[in-house]
């Protein structure tokens, strides 16, 4: 599929090894439009007069409607996915207001015929009207002008509406560092439908379900009765996971918490690692309330240290995959600074440390995300509870740090107006068009 959705390289013949794929519950015959996707690009422009395409059959098990429906049968129709998040909108209705509408319009007529006046199109005005009303409803937005909730929101690109309830409702401040990276990571988490894990001690999950639930719940509720898409609940699948790794946890340990694939307890924490830094932006802009911007930058540095280390540190992997290249005294030189405080993500982090580096790119160190060994700690099947739970620990020392702190907190905040962003109404003409 990669060779067929975008790599240009010119071939004679097409084979395909099965006609079934995997579609993420059970296998299945692939679509017309994937089939005629790949098998188009049999045959090298100005050198081939025909392609060729075969496929692999077993005519004992494979039917003859089924592969005629996939190698002859019609392209089914592309359907748009264009959706605008919250952070969007209120960016674009603050300075277009009822333009907005204008340029829905213009954006989706550009993917599809306008001679269709099809229902999908006065839906999507429909979603975009209502999602500004919930927005108006729930304090963000005051006519056309931001409030202080929609400027923190506006800021903040992924998980905008979670983030800013926490923070404007000051229950952000309220945590410890275990707290907010099990709350961080139950933000971003999404766990499979037959996942298994190992939830918090209840003294220590049930208040920050009860916070959140308290500060979460109206705008969650508001946007049901609207019938809008949800926004993503809060999964506290990997919440007993972040916590015992912001408490200086082994990574092997996190794998008797829960049967997620070493991978996704990586990615997931480096995404947690991101909405800290998405964080930055609104404290930063708390100018007038400098002790709550004293100890929200405390909190969120802490976190982050804690959190940012050994496995999930893709900076000090990347380092040891360059270090013989580079060379101990370069290494020491890196601009550590200058990572932090512009917030460069783990993405752009390799390129960014390769340019000051100036080194020949080495072979690629195998990261915990790939998949590593795919192994569980056996010493804890799923039935069973592992020896040492959070709550039961021997250690009177270990035990303090899991002491939850009081939740309760008043909503007010006033960061600063975020910078305008029209460009995502430019969709791609070639997605589009497909």
């Amino acid at each position: 599929e990669t060779f067929a959705l975008g790599v240009n390289m010119p071939a004679r013949a097409v084979a395909f090894e099965t006609l079934k794929k995997f579609d993420g519950i059970k296998r299945d015959w692939m679509r017309s439009r994937s089939f005629l996707q790949m098998a188009g690009r049999a045959g090298r422009r100005g050198i081939d007069e025909e392609g060729h395409v075969y496929a692999n059959v077993d005519p004992e098990q494979d039917r003859l409607p089924e592969l005629k429906a996939v190698m002859l049968g019609r392209a089914e129709e592309v359907d748009s996915r264009f959706q605008l998040s919250y952070a969007t909108l209120l960016k674009l209705y603050s300075h277009l207001g009822e333009g907005i509408y204008d340029a829905c319009k213009r954006s989706f007529a550009y993917f599809r015929h306008r001679k269709r006046r099809s229902s999908p199109f006065r839906n999507m005005v429909t979603l975009v009207e209502r999602r500004i009303a919930l927005l108006q409803q729930q304090g963000y937005l005051e006519g056309q002008r931001l409030t202080d909730k929609g400027r923190i929101a506006a800021s903040i690109y992924g998980y905008e509406i979670a983030l800013t309830e926490l923070l404007h409702g000051r229950l952000i401040e309220k945590l410890e560092p275990q707290q907010l990276a099990a709350l961080l990571v139950s933000i971003v988490y999404e766990s499979k439908r037959d996942s298994w894990f190992l939830p918090l001690p209840r003294r220590l999950l049930k208040p920050l379900q009860q916070e959140t639930q308290r500060l979460l719940g109206p705008f969650l509720l508001a946007e049901s009765e609207m019938r809008l898409p949800p926004t993503k609940p809060l999964d506290w699948g990997l919440a007993r996971a972040a916590w015992a790794w912001s408490e200086g946890a082994e990574f092997q340990e996190l794998l008797s918490y829960t049967d997620a694939q070493p991978g996704d307890v990586v990615r997931t924490f480096r995404m947690a690692i991101q909405l800290i830094r998405q964080l930055h932006k609104p404290v930063h802009a708390m100018v007038d309330e400098p002790e709550r911007q004293r100890v929200l930058r405390e909190l969120l540095a802490e976190t982050h240290r804690r959190l940012k280390r050994d496995e999930i540190d893709a900076e000090r992997q990347l380092r040891q995959s360059l270090h013989a290249d580079a060379g101990d005294e370069i290494l020491e030189a890196l601009p550590h600074e200058r990572i932090e405080e512009e917030g460069i993500d783990d993405e752009a982090l390799e390129h960014l440390l390769k340019d000051e580096l100036r080194v020949t790119e080495p072979p690629r160190a195998a990261l915990p995300e790939d998949g590593g060994n795919g192994a569980r700690s056996p010493a804890v099947p799923h039935e069973q509870t592992p020896a040492t739970p959070p709550e039961a620990t021997s250690e009177p020392a270990a035990a303090s740090p899991r002491a939850p702190s009081s939740l309760p907190g008043e909503p007010e905040s006033a960061p600063e107006e975020s910078e305008e962003a029209f460009a995502f109404f430019d969709l791609d003409a070639e997605e589009a068009a497909s």
